[in-house]
């Protein structure tokens, strides 16, 4: 692959090391749950849901740190 195409088909959320796709995907779920905090038409359940997953990745963020 060439550094002047994006990884893995131009998926945004994928970087060059896990720590990088971690932190990508970290901030995008971020910024989803606050659009549906902000939201009043997303369902409860998928707030909560979305919440669930941020902090299964903040977890993977700090094990990133300690390998």
């Amino acid at each position: 692959m060439s550094d002047s195409q994006p990884p893995h088909h131009g998926n945004p959320l994928i970087g060059q090391t896990n720590g990088d796709t971690i932190e990508s995907l970290y901030n995008y779920i971020e910024y989803l749950c606050l659009s549906a905090d902000g939201d009043g038409t997303t369902h409860p359940g998928m707030a909560l849901s979305l919440q669930l997953v941020l902090g299964a990745v903040d977890s993977l963020k700090g094990r990133e740190r300690i390998e």
